[in-house]
């Protein structure tokens, strides 16, 4: 048996180890990990992109580690399912490098919705970022806003952060290692999204479903982390930057593309 013929043996056990999973069904929701740590991990790299056909166009470009993929805007974005991990988590990390130019941006990543945000997104604009979702108490849609502006250089690889605790209130945005303050658009009762809120319309990243419409993310991605519990701002800077000493989320990895 040569070495090709013991590739391709290889990539088939592979292939049925990962699709016989479960992992990316329509139907069936993402388990959660056994225990708190890294929920997904995206790195963007061409063949990651090529791999698997979550991933509904882009065009891969270099990033900031290895490739990136640059979204178009009109048709390009990640399929995650219904259910994903972007959804149902008390506490929530979004990370993710960004690079957008004049008129760029929109729904980096959310969970999908009909009739209102539930389990919301992360918005980017010009000079700001958002997390908008629908809390249970009142149930109308509330927008955390970034207080400080950022306004996100013209082809310029940017970090961006955000961290979510249901229970405490409590929600962060970070860009480039810097605590941006949170401004919301109307008082928070209850943050805690509405219970299972829309739990089957799928989840995207690169775009986000609302109301059947797929509103696009126009720019670049790379290195896009989903993590169950908050991050600290030491953390993240040791993660974003590969700053000594913070360890691995992919120790506790649960989903890793």
């Amino acid at each position: 048996m040569n070495r090709w013929e013991i590739l391709v043996i290889v990539l088939l056990v592979g292939a049925v180890l990962v699709f016989g999973s479960g992992l990316f069904s329509n139907e069936e929701p993402l388990l959660s990990p056994s225990s708190p740590g890294l929920s997904m991990h995206f790195t963007m790299d061409a063949v990651e992109k090529n791999a698997y056909d979550l991933f509904k166009g882009g065009v891969s470009v270099k990033g900031v580690r290895g490739e990136a993929v640059c979204f178009d805007g009109s048709n390009d974005y990640i399929y995650l399912g219904r259910n994903s991990n972007l959804r149902e988590n008390s506490q929530v990390t979004y990370m993710f490098w960004t690079k957008t130019s004049e008129n760029e941006g929109g729904y980096v990543l959310g969970a999908g919705a009909k009739g209102g945000q539930g389990y919301g997104g992360v918005f980017l604009g010009q000079d700001e970022v958002s997390y908008v979702w629908t809390p249970s108490d009142p149930g109308r849609d509330t927008w955390a806003k970034s207080v400080d502006p950022y306004p996100f250089l013209t082809g310029v690889w940017t970090h961006v952060a955000l961290t979510v605790d249901y229970a405490a209130e409590d929600i962060k945005i970070y860009v480039n290692g810097e605590d941006m303050g949170v401004r919301y658009t109307r008082n928070v009762v209850d943050a805690t999204p509405v219970s299972k809120y829309n739990h089957n319309i799928p989840d995207s990243i690169g775009g986000r479903l609302i109301n059947d419409k797929l509103n696009y993310f126009k720019g670049c991605l790379d290195d896009v982390f989903v993590v169950d519990r908050v991050l600290t701002l030491e953390e993240i800077k040791g993660y974003a930057f590969d700053l000594p000493g913070m360890g691995s989320l992919d120790n506790s990895c649960f989903a890793y593309y």
